[in-house]
């Protein structure tokens, strides 16, 4: 990743204000998105944990901001005032916006997209919706989506168990493939990118549902989404596929004669680091 952006920073097509935005919207608009439309909000700790986090693989991008344990607050405000600056409406936005709304809507029915960019639209929030040039929601969208959300925050709330392990959702195989070293997707909306076209994956209801409606089965005929899985440091641009691995092994390499507690790092046992860890997200949120 570090590789990938570097030309770029070396360029001056992308300066540290525009990756420390990108850094903090991984972690504050989780944030958001979670208590708008959870059945819970996320803990003091979780927050703090995540502030850790992101700290963490902001210092490994060598992304810089002020020091200090109330980083995320500070991050949350800085982020508020460069949107203001610079969140502005642009085509070029708007291309890119419908770009993604559209492979969200993959598997809508044609006559129902309208809408669907509708809802879509609604869910995010005024700026940003002006800055992609979406025109604002009718009423109606924005009250029928409040009440959706409303109503599945308080079944989950209230009429849910706990999810049991083996029935948890899972995006990504936890290991590498022992013939190939690759890794696979486990889920997708409508193109099976790195989906073993396994048994199980090509002849289950939610991909031929996916397949009705417009989606595509796993198979080994489609090269073009690598049934054959992903390896981390090829993903990238095609052109750019398999450049870079030494770069990325040296970084690696960095990381890890540094990496320890972010507060302290001076602690050299997993015990030692897990302690200071937690001590420093308490901290955080005290």
């Amino acid at each position: 990743m570090n590789w990938l952006h570097d030309r770029y920073r070396k360029a001056g097509r992308i300066n540290d204000d525009d990756m420390l935005h990108t850094l903090g919207l991984f972690a504050l608009e989780l944030m958001r998105w979670t208590r708008n439309l959870e059945w819970r909000d996320l803990g003091d700790l979780e927050r703090g944990a995540m502030a850790v986090y992101w700290k963490n693989m902001g210092e490994g991008m060598s992304i810089s901001w002020q020091n200090g344990l109330e980083w995320l607050r500070e991050l949350e405000a800085w982020s508020q005032s460069y949107e203001l600056d610079n969140m502005i409406p642009s085509p070029s936005n708007k291309t890119l916006a419908l770009a993604t709304v559209d492979v969200g809507l993959m598997n809508v029915p044609k006559m129902l997209k309208p809408m669907g960019l509708q809802f879509a639209a609604a869910l995010l929030d005024r700026r940003l919706r002006r800055a992609m040039m979406f025109e604002e929601p009718p009423q109606w969208v924005q009250k029928t989506l409040r009440l959706a959300i409303g109503l599945r925050k308080l079944i989950l709330r209230n009429l849910f168990l706990p999810r049991p392990e083996f029935m948890r959702v899972q995006w990504f195989t936890p290991a590498a493939d022992d013939f190939t070293g690759k890794y696979h997707f486990m889920q997708y909306i409508g193109h099976p990118w790195y989906i073993k076209p396994t048994l199980s994956r090509r002849w289950n209801f939610n991909s031929w549902l996916l397949w009705l409606t417009g989606g595509f089965v796993p198979s080994e005929k489609r090269r073009e989404y690598r049934p054959e899985g992903y390896a981390i440091s090829d993903l990238g641009p095609v052109a750019l596929e398999g450049k870079g691995r030494e770069e990325m092994d040296a970084a690696k390499n960095t990381i890890r004669r540094i990496q320890g507690c972010p507060f302290h790092q001076s602690q050299k046992t997993v015990k030692e680091r897990e302690s200071c860890i937690v001590v420093g997200c308490v901290n955080y949120v005290v």
